[in-house]
């Protein structure tokens, strides 16, 4: 009975020192083969350990090695953190690379006009059906 104790004991106190990483995480939004608005600041944000040292680096596609854009973040208590990308004009393609305890890279981005439209059944009315 008293091993049974210590055993119990001995493991939670080793599971409470653990220490558990959390992966890099980015909200769905972000992904492979985006466009970002050009000439405006772009905002990545994600989640994180509290703590944790993110960088963020934006380089041309056809050489990675010419960083147009480099960042460091600090995660925030709450698990989240922020950046934002300096205004880029159009072209492309570039590659983000999100850096922590693991790496998310997000290729054939490209800077070029945003458009984002809404409305009722009338937004998907065919031009050649108008008078």
């Amino acid at each position: 009975m008293k091993v049974t104790a210590i055993v119990l004991i001995s493991s939670m106190l080793i599971l409470m020192q653990t220490n558990t990483f959390a992966d890099v995480k980015l909200p769905r939004i972000f992904g492979n083969n985006m466009v970002l608005q050009r000439d405006m600041a772009a905002p990545i944000w994600g989640w994180a350990d509290a703590g944790e040292e993110i960088t963020i680096s934006l380089s041309k596609q056809d050489n990675s090695t010419d960083i147009i854009h480099t960042e460091t973040v600090k995660v925030d208590d709450k698990g989240n953190w922020k950046t934002i990308l300096p205004a880029t004009p159009a072209g492309g393609p570039y590659i983000m690379s999100v850096d922590g305890h693991n790496s998310i890279k997000f290729t054939d981005i490209l800077f070029g006009e945003v458009w984002v439209c809404s409305g009722q059944s009338n937004m998907e009315w065919p031009v050649n059906a108008s008078n």
